[in-house]
């Protein structure tokens, strides 16, 4: 994703601005609206509560130098109480930093001194608060779909880009038919949280939820882990012990790696799924079985059954469902919804206090090729950024160590015989791809022509063979800003 932020929606963000100074009104006024904001103005409390209550912004702009002072936090703690869900930034006069930490403690997002003199900042400012109401807003809309299914589980899964709905779907579909589900998907794209939520998605939500990782359990502890074994079943077996599979009652088992499980087990485990009940290892009677099966690799286990190495007729019994997890590359539009919610993690986690993060480093963020771990990878970066912050805001110094190099702007990869396709892109449909391909594609082509022309957007309409309104229109829809209106 080659722009600093994500690109405004087809509804403009509204804000409200709250101040008694038309002059620094009016001022803030024409900024927003050049970044592409629909304003709300206000001179006192009274206008601003009308146009909260009629308009409902996204943020909230308000200066703690109205003309009654001690009215100023009533309206702060007004606002907040109607639009519990806006995300507030108040404006206060240089050195009255008190006032403004009072603000910041009342739930204020951020503050600003006036009078600004420094504009790319404050425009910083708006767009990060913008994007922590974008990630409030998703954390509602993935509250209100989970509650159809008297869950939370899909809170988790975040993001709003085409193939993270796919999964949110599918999982809502299959959530209360207890069949085996196949999560798929590179290292570190979250196939355990896909697992996690579907578990708790499901009517038997509140039934126990075993995790077990194949491929961390030496081969010779595996079968006692999961079948459990009788007393005196082997050297060892001083008393019995009950096996993960009857741990999981009528819950969920998941077994992570499956692709490491051994050939002897993969058997067993056959014979579970074909029969509906298991014994424990020296065991003469078999224990009924009701768990649901939910498996997960990285591995091409198709491939694997072509050598042997996995039994054809249990990855049939395992891919009744399968649920693909998109890796990070071709869900970028996501990685800032990401990155906030990460640092709202550890904030909370951390006892940190991190308020922006700064244009480059996002932009930086979305273009990294996290093809490595994926989410997990961006999750490391992110906590270890927070960690050596030394202020409240992330630079991309932050990133510097953490960051691997940037992936292709237009999904093409240079190999032999000609460019190749990103396989992510043989995921989606043709339409889907080609969108994808040229909304990247788009977006780096005006930002490298107003760079060429020094940020003149009639000069770099000229030489794109434009006139100066089309240009203008491509960038709105592509989300990309001049230099001059950041």
């Amino acid at each position: 994703m080659p722009v600093s932020d994500i690109a405004p929606p087809i509804e403009p963000p509204s804000v409200l601005v709250v101040d008694d100074d038309e002059r620094l009104l009016e001022a803030l006024t024409r900024v927003l609206e050049r970044q592409g904001y629909r304003v709300l103005p206000a001179t006192d409390a009274e206008q601003a509560m009308g146009q909260a209550e009629r308009h409902l912004p996204d943020l909230a702009l308000v200066s703690l130098e109205l003309g009654d002072p001690d009215a100023n936090p009533q309206l702060l703690s007004q606002l907040r109480r109607a639009l519990p869900e806006t995300v507030c930034i108040v404006l206060t006069a240089e050195g009255n930093a008190a006032r403004a930490f009072a603000a910041l403690n009342a739930g204020a997002y951020d503050y600003f001194e006036t009078p600004i003199r420094d504009w790319d900042r404050f425009g910083q400012v708006m767009r990060n608060a913008w994007l922590v109401r974008e990630l409030r807003r998703e954390r509602d809309r993935l509250r209100d779909l989970a509650s159809l299914h008297g869950s939370v589980g899909l809170e988790n899964i975040i993001g709003h880009s085409l193939p993270i709905q796919r999964v949110r779907e599918l999982l809502v579909q299959v959530a209360g038919i207890r069949v085996p589900v196949l999560v798929l998907g590179e290292s570190g794209t979250g196939k355990e949280l896909v697992a996690r939520a579907l578990h708790a998605a499901s009517p038997w939500c509140d039934e126990p939820f075993v995790d077990v990782n194949c491929a961390a359990i030496p081969a010779q502890l595996l079968e006692s882990e999961l079948f459990g074994h009788e007393r005196g079943a082997f050297s060892g077996a001083e008393q019995r012990k009950a096996g993960l599979l009857e741990v999981a009652g009528s819950g969920t088992i998941f077994l992570d790696e499956i692709g490491e499980l051994p050939l002897e087990l993969q058997a067993k485990l056959l014979r579970v799924l074909g029969s509906g009940a298991f014994r424990r290892v020296g065991a003469t009677r078999s224990i009924p079985w009701q768990a649901r099966l939910v498996t997960a690799t990285n591995r091409d286990l198709t491939a694997m059954t072509r050598t042997g190495a996995f039994r054809e007729d249990l990855l049939y019994r395992l891919n009744v469902i399968d649920i693909q997890v998109p890796p990070l590359r071709d869900r970028r539009e996501d990685i800032p919804l990401l990155v906030w919610f990460f640092i709202d993690r550890f904030n909370r986690t951390h006892g940190r206090a991190v308020r922006r993060i700064t244009p480059p480093a996002l932009a930086r963020l979305c273009r990294a090729d996290w093809r490595d771990n994926n989410v997990r990878q961006l999750e490391n970066a992110v906590e270890r950024a927070m960690v050596l912050a030394r202020s409240d805001e992330l630079g991309v110094e932050l990133f510097a160590d953490r960051l691997p190099q940037e992936a292709p702007v237009d999904g093409l990869q240079p190999g032999p015989g000609g460019p190749k396709l990103e396989p992510g892109l043989l995921e989606l449909d043709y339409r889907e791809a080609k969108q994808l391909v040229v909304t990247r594609f788009s977006r780096a082509y005006i930002e490298a022509r107003l760079a060429r022309s020094g940020g003149n957007i009639a000069e770099a309409a000229r030489r794109s063979g434009q006139e100066r309104p089309n240009f203008r229109k491509l960038m709105k829809r592509f989300g990309v800003r001049a230099p001059s209106e950041k």
